[in-house]
């Protein structure tokens, strides 16, 4: 079965940030100490949840927030730098080309920021049809919340879509949304052009 669209994760599956981690996480980790937690932020997304639910049971939603907002003004600063200097994964703009030629829709969920995803878009100059990044979401990967706003704001059923990722995460935030078929970069498949083969 041809899919109607396709949805990808960003960094890793069709382009590589040009992040140090381990330091960003190391400046994530001393940020969280000034508020009594600890943590290596090892793997992020689900650190960031366990981090925010903390600061839950001391503060209430608008501290919270601003908090949260700080972290992730950190995170998306060494995101921009990452994009400016990172390129895309093997095959990235040719799957794009084939996909845009076979009219199938083409959406980017991520737990990166929509600027970030605006900027590596821009210098790929790829046509996408619908993006999610972690401020259009309460909860990021694996919850599959904005697998689901994706699916409708492109307005098509899971069982009509395939989507890949490169992180346990993305897969089980795909599963979680009944997505037809999931492919995970470096498991079931190795390079983007397997998806026509």
């Amino acid at each position: 079965m041809k899919p109607q669209g396709i949805i990808f994760d960003l960094d890793g599956t069709l382009y590589k940030l040009d992040i140090d981690w381990g330091k960003l996480k190391k400046r994530l980790s001393l940020f969280a100490k000034k508020y009594n937690f600890t943590s290596t932020f090892t793997p992020l997304d689900p650190e960031i949840s366990r981090f925010t639910l903390f600061l839950s049971e001391t503060y209430n939603k608008r501290g919270v927030n601003k908090i949260k907002l700080t972290l992730y003004k950190i995170i998306t600063h060494e995101e921009l730098k990452g994009a400016k200097t990172g390129g895309e994964v093997e095959g990235s703009t040719d799957i794009m080309e084939k996909l845009h030629s076979d009219q199938i829709k083409i959406a980017i969920v991520s737990s990166n920021s929509t600027d970030t995803i605006s900027k590596v878009i821009k210098k790929m100059n790829w046509k996408i049809d619908e993006t999610i990044g972690r401020e259009n979401v309460l909860a990021l990967k694996p919850n599959p919340e904005g697998v689901l706003k994706c699916l409708k704001k492109m307005r098509l059923a899971a069982k009509k879509c395939w989507a890949i990722g490169d992180r346990q995460v993305d897969v089980d935030a795909y599963k979680s949304a009944k997505i037809y078929k999931i492919f995970f970069l470096g498991k079931n498949i190795t390079k983007l052009s397997q998806l026509y083969e």
